[in-house]
């Protein structure tokens, strides 16, 4: 579930439910199997509703999109 507004015209709001799909550094995806020792750059998830707007990142399925880590106080 997503806990801040992120993108508003995807969709990505408060209280939205989305996919989790795998994380992924600036080099595109990582495999499930690697072992994780820094925080990935970026988690990617899969667009569970529609929103209107078609997407399709270069490399991944449709309605895959990256969310940078935020940290919150």
């Amino acid at each position: 579930m997503i806990t801040e507004n992120i993108d508003i015209p995807l969709g990505l709001v408060n209280g939205a439910i989305v996919e989790f799909y795998s994380f992924a550094d600036s080099n595109g995806p990582l495999i499930h199997d690697d072992i994780i020792a820094t925080p990935p750059a970026y988690m990617l998830v899969k667009l569970n509703h529609d929103v209107g707007v078609e997407i399709a990142l270069p490399g991944l399925p449709p309605s895959v999109v990256g969310i940078e880590p935020m940290s919150l106080t």
